[in-house]
């Protein structure tokens, strides 16, 4: 961290300041309640039925596109200018905050064009408040956890215009030091970001280097499933004794679920979902699966390694192939078993998704260090 943006706990040690603040400020912050600092828009929906208020210009954004990445840019359904004048949706302009308050509750983005929303959201427009720090305050647990609280529930939890007008907020009252806050955690999601970019290029490369290791074009010999590996029996481990503080590595429906105090295996293992879809990951160390796991592996490890990216290669195949039931449908275990593996060079390949997998989880470690002091410094240097 740069001397520019170096941090320290404040000596002037009352609520009116935040616990870790940037030296050069030392004003008191002040209170008041968010609609003091922002317009609030409510939105609305025009009618589906009418062609004439669909496929325009304005986009018209849902709860489920909000949240999932700081900006947003581009709706999946567009509304006319008719449309919007018909309804009570409204035009939200550019950079302000997107944020729902139905059903799902307190998720954001910020627009990057003039848009609309469904009657899901209470939008923000900054008045004399800057953009970047209202949106890493909305983000604290803590104004997250008001947003539920003062919420009503009916059909689905909801919180009202009123309500949300009414929140209080800790603002500083030195506009630089609200942008420096700002630009601070930009810069930390920024790096966030191009992490979760690296981890992404990575995967597309390791999926791209399963497809061609895995050809069949390639391949003139097969071996079935069942006779080269040993399933585990049926673990007696409930899905629902994950803890958040054990000492190893729960698995539960294929993937990492929390944490046990007990291990049942050690070593490389293939974890594979039992029910839902078919997803297979690679184990290291020693670790515990629950009931809803099927777990096994080959007579060595380098067999396994490339086992488990073979079948990973497979997994939609699997899943609409040998998937039975009705509801939440499990795999079908013989079908599993007879799965024809190609028989190819496995301690050469093996080490080549070694080097890959150890590459990704190096990047995800990161990522999840960064994570962690995210959320620590939200806490700290918000009231």
């Amino acid at each position: 961290m740069s001397e520019n943006n170096e941090i320290k706990e404040p000596l002037n040690k009352n609520n009116k300041v935040p616990k870790l603040r940037f030296p050069e400020f030392d004003e008191n912050w002040e209170e008041n309640i968010l609609s003091s600092y922002t317009s609030i828009i409510s939105g609305g929906t025009p009618d589906t039925t009418n062609q004439k208020y669909w496929n325009g210009e304005i986009n018209w954004f849902t709860p489920t596109e909000i949240g999932i990445e700081k900006y947003v840019s581009e709706s999946q359904r567009k509304i006319t200018s008719l449309g919007l004048s018909k309804s009570s949706a409204k035009l939200i302009k550019a950079n302000s905050i997107l944020l729902t308050s139905r059903a799902t509750i307190g998720a954001i983005s910020i627009n990057k064009k003039d848009c609309a929303t469904n009657q899901g959201f209470q939008s923000l427009i900054p008045n004399g408040i800057n953009l970047n720090y209202l949106y890493y305050l909305i983000s604290t647990r803590k104004f997250q956890n008001k947003l539920f609280i003062h919420s009503s529930k009916s059909t689905f939890l909801e919180i009202s215009h009123k309500e949300i007008s009414k929140l209080k907020i800790n603002v500083p009252i030195n506009k630089r030091e609200q942008e420096k806050i700002g630009l601070f955690f930009d810069l930390i999601d920024n790096k966030i970001q191009i992490i979760k970019s690296k981890i992404d290029i990575l995967k597309k490369y390791k999926k791209g280097t399963q497809k061609n290791i895995f050809d069949s074009s390639k391949t003139k010999e097969y071996l079935v499933l069942k006779n080269i590996v040993k399933f585990e029996n049926k673990s007696k481990i409930s899905a629902n004794s994950s803890i958040e503080n054990g000492n190893y590595i729960l698995y539960k429906s294929g993937q990492k679920n929390g944490m046990s105090n007990d291990y049942s295996h050690e070593g490389i293992y293939i974890i594979a979902n039992d029910g839902g879809m078919a997803q297979f990951k690679l184990t290291s160390g020693k670790f515990a699966y629950t009931d809803h796991c099927i777990c096994f592996r080959c007579q060595n490890d380098e067999e396994t390694i490339v086992l488990c990216n073979y079948l990973q290669s497979l997994e939609k195949k699997i899943t609409y192939v040998g998937f039975t039931g009705t509801g939440l449908k499990n795999i079908d275990r013989q079908y599993l078993g007879m799965i024809r593996i190609p028989k190819v060079d496995n301690k050469k390949i093996a080490k080549s998704f070694i080097l890959i997998d150890e590459a990704i989880r190096n990047y995800e470690n990161i990522l999840e260090k960064l994570t962690i002091i995210k959320k620590l410094l939200l806490k700290q240097m918000f009231i």
